[in-house]
């Protein structure tokens, strides 16, 4: 099983199991692959999520662009 299949499974056990699904969002290239990843999961199971993120007013300006670019899209 490959890291996508294996991430598959693993989003769909945590949507099976719960009722709220959280995801805490730094901005970086991880968290913005599994915001993708969960929001796909969710689309596809007819739910939702929510997404945190805090704003230490110490990211980089393009962090909080894409962070607002992400936001919109969603």
């Amino acid at each position: 099983m490959n890291v996508y299949e294996r991430t598959q499974r693993r989003l769909k056990t945590v949507f099976d199991l719960f009722d709220n699904i959280y995801v805490s969002f730094s901005g970086g290239k991880d968290s913005t692959v599994m915001l993708h990843l969960t929001a796909q999961m969710a689309r596809a199971q007819k739910r939702k999520i929510s997404v945190l993120f805090i704003d230490w007013e110490a990211q980089f300006s393009c962090t909080i662009e894409h962070v607002n670019a992400l936001r919109e899209g969603y």
